[in-house]
Order: C-alpha cells, then structure tokens, then sequence
C-alpha cells in the first residue's frame, strides 16, 4: 500500500471525503511499515560518501543492540549529483538499478530504510540547491513511494569540506536546510540526519565551514582529524557518525539482553541453537601465544583458555590479559544484570611501525555439519573500558562460505594514516554479530575469531572485556509429537 498525500491545489483540490480517504490509507501504510518486517534492511545511496553513513549506522547499531540488515545495501555510484546525467540519481540506469533491489526487497517482504547521501557534488556543478531538492522529491515520490518494502527515506546532510569558502559554506547550510524542512513537511516518510556538528569545526574565525582540524586542507591529515582529504571521512570521522544516527534508534527493534546462559554455555550437543565454542566461558585465562611483538611493550597474561593469540605489534606498545568481572546495575541493556566473569584484554604504550594488531582464536566444532543453506553466525559480546587508539573491530570465521560475521571500521591504514585512529574513547557494551546468511559450502570445523585492528605509530590505551565469542546455528523449530 503506497501512501497517499492531499492534493491542496487552489481550485483543484481533494474533497473532504477524497483527502479523509486519503488520510486513513496513508495511516494503514504507516501502521504497516513501522509494525511489520523486523528486522529493518538498509540501502545506502548517493555520491562517493554513501557509504560513510553505514560505517556510523554499523557502530550504534552494535552499541545499541539493534536488529538491522546490511547485505546488498550498497548502490552509491561515484561522483553523482542528483540531476539526470549519466551515473546520476535520476538517469535511467540509476533508477533502473534501484527499482531492481527494491522490486525484490518488496517481493521477499521485507521493511527498507532507504538512507541517501547526496549534494556534494551538486555543490561543485553549482547547481541551485531548490534544484537538488526537486532532484530528490522526484526520486522519493516516483521511486521509492510506490515500494511496498519502502519505510523511510533518510536525507543525509552535506558535510562541511576544505578548501571552502564563505560562499560553498553558505551553500552548503541551504542545501542542509532544504533537506531538513523537507523531512518535517514530510513526517510520515523522511528523516534528516545531520552529521555536521560531528564534523564542522567550532574555531570562531571557521568562516569557511572547514571540517575538523580547522586550516587543514590536503592529505596527510594529523590524528583526530575528521577527513582524510578535506572531504572524504577518514575512519575517524565514520565513526563519529554513530552519533549522528543515534537519534532514529528508537525506529528500531532492539535485540533482547544477549542471554549469557546460551551464549557462554553450550547447549545439549544436538541443540539447533548450540553454542559451538568448546568450554563455552571465556571466564578464565589459560590460552596460548603465538603473537609477533618485535617492540620493548610487554606481553602479560594469556588469553581465554582454549583461544590462541596471535598478530604483530612492535613499538612500547603492551597488552595484558587477566581474569577480571563486569557488573551490570539494572536491567534493559546488551547485558543482563549482575557480575559476569570475563577475560579482560588490557593496552598501554604506542605501536610501532608495523603493527597490525591481534586475533584471539578458538577451534569451534558444530554440533553437527554445517551444510548448504544452514544459517550460522559468528559473535562476540565485549565491553569497552575508555579504548582509544584502534581502528576497528571484528568477528570472523575462516570459512566464511559457512559462516557469517562482521566487520565495523577499517582493518588497515590509508589516506591520512594518523586520521585512522579512534581517538575517542570508546565505552560501553557491544554486541557484534554476523547477519543470518545461509552457508554457501559445508563444512565440520572452522577457526572463530575476534579481531581488534590497531593502527602503527599511534597511542593506545583501555581495555576491552571479552565476555563471549560464540556461533550459533538458527535450526529449524523440532517436529511436533503427540
């Protein structure tokens, strides 16, 4: 049911009765859209930055425990502007392209959140910001209006860029405005999402709306800067994005409180949810070493019993494990309450020239064979104790035909390399886990394995709490008996 708006035309209007009908269809579509479909599939779309607000939506996502899909939601094409020109939003092979996944998204049934990052370039073809925003209603209206999938178009705001001036400044804001206005006008099916104050630096004489660090214009950018070039987000600036998105977790279903009882020990060995970890706790150290440091940081402690650590790290950089707990006051969040035992994985020092970072992994055995079509996921449940310093943080599985993970952030340095880093610290529960993809390939046993990338030459302090790294089979419901 698509939604239906009234036709306020002077003189040619809708009846009462046509804009009443109106009214109560476009209800029923709302009431569908925001009840049905959990969990919500994203599509990202726009110019070369599209895929920047993902990395921000991935990040909050994991904090806040939502129930969110990322497979196949890339279809930003380059250096696009809203108009009609070839690659553009609106050219024919662009919009053939999108009704494609959104033809499908609808037949599977499924909610989309359709989120649209655009403008930059609009910005440098100069084109009148009415123009951009015209660009864009006739994409939401023609394109994304008569899914049956679509929920809501999410307009990302232009960032601030350098080089700039008062004028591209000034534009810029219009353009933010425009988007802003069109969302109220619009409640029922567009949200604005504004990263600016993330990223525009608040120095007073910033005439000039640069980003973060203000009068630095080109690559190579120093640490904590927010683009790697002056425009494109640097690793950093994609995670300060999760703040931005922060507002609209409220749209989302949340995941229950992640039950340590199935995620930390096993299940009875044909449980179709068994959790394939061998021992299931990670509550004590007791592991091996396989890791490189070629710097003077000292290695203290050992990893969770049964896990092996392994990576490179040179420089002063440090890392100690111990046994440790985290306690949890009050219910509702990622973690129940109470005083968990964890492994809790500490840093200190800086990291040289050819850090990488580390891998704790572990052998999981399925209960049974993974086959074809089985849905596997890989996780972790970890908490963060004021982290700064990494660039990224994973869960992988060596078989990944058979099993899914996640990665959020980056797992290596380009650009502006000192950009890359989190300087922020970074706190809290975090739930990471793999999307439900069928295995593509059978197999009996895989390596599991949580990542934490690290950047080189760069400090790095805090701690991390590995409260579970687990697998876990979505089996089909057992056959009733009399």
């Amino acid at each position: 049911m698509a939604m239906q708006f009234i036709d306020t035309t002077a003189g040619a209007g809708d009846s009462a009765k046509a804009g009443g009908d109106k009214i109560n269809a476009s209800l029923q579509a709302l009431a569908r859209r925001t009840g049905r479909h959990a969990p919500v599939h994203c599509l990202f779309d726009g110019d070369s930055k599209y895929a920047e607000i993902k990395t921000g939506l991935q990040w909050m996502a994991a904090f806040e425990g939502l129930d969110l899909r990322f497979d196949g939601g890339e279809l930003g094409i380059g250096g696009s502007t809203s108009g009609t020109g070839a690659g553009n939003l609106l050219s024919p092979a662009r919009l053939a392209t999108a009704r494609t996944v959104l033809d499908a998204h609808s037949a599977a049934g499924r909610t989309i959140d359709y989120y649209l990052t655009i403008g930059t370039n609009d910005t440098s073809a100069n084109l009148p910001p009415a123009t951009v925003l015209a660009n864009i209603r006739k994409f939401h209206e023609q394109v994304l209006r008569p899914q049956g999938c679509f929920r809501y178009l999410v307009l990302v705001s232009v960032d601030p860029r350098s080089p700039g001036s008062a004028t591209g400044a000034s534009y810029i804001h219009t353009i933010n405005r425009l988007y802003d206005e069109y969302a109220l006008a619009n409640p029922l099916d567009v949200l604005f999402v504004d990263t600016t104050g993330m990223l525009i630096d608040p120095a007073l004489a910033n005439a000039n709306g640069y980003p973060i660090p203000f009068g630095a214009t080109a690559a190579p950018m120093p640490a904590g800067a927010v683009t790697d070039d002056g425009l494109h987000c640097s690793n950093y600036g994609k995670y300060l994005k999760r703040f931005a998105v922060a507002p609209l977790r409220d749209l989302y279903r949340r995941k229950p409180a992640r039950s340590l009882s199935r995620a930390l020990a096993a299940a009875g060995p044909n449980g179709s949810g068994a959790n394939m970890v061998p021992g299931g706790r990670t509550v004590e150290i007791g592991g091996t070493i396989s890791l490189t440091n070629n710097g003077t940081g000292a290695m203290t402690g050992t990893p969770p019993a049964g896990f092996t650590l392994s990576g490179t790290i040179d420089g002063t950089l440090g890392v100690g494990f111990a046994a440790s707990t985290v306690t949890v006051a009050t219910d509702g969040g990622l973690i129940p309450r109470g005083t968990w035992p964890c492994v809790r994985a500490s840093f200190s020092g800086t990291s040289g020239a050819n850090t990488t970072g580390i891998a704790i992994s572990i052998v999981a055995n399925p209960d049974r064979t993974i086959e074809i079509g089985d849905l596997v996921t890989s996780g972790a449940l970890v908490n963060f104790n004021a982290l700064t310093g990494i660039l990224g943080i994973a869960v992988t599985a060596n078989n990944p035909g058979a099993v899914s993970g996640v990665t959020i952030g980056a797992t290596g340095v380009n650009g502006s390399p000192l950009a890359q880093a989190i300087v922020q610290a970074i706190d809290g529960p975090m739930l990471l886990e793999g999307d439900d993809v069928p295995a593509s390939s059978a197999q009996n046993a895989f390596f599991q394995t949580l990542n934490l990338y690290l950047p080189p030459n760069t400090a790095i302090s805090g701690s991390v709490d590995l409260l579970a790294i687990f697998a876990e089979r979505i089996g089909p419901l057992p056959a009733a008996t009399p």
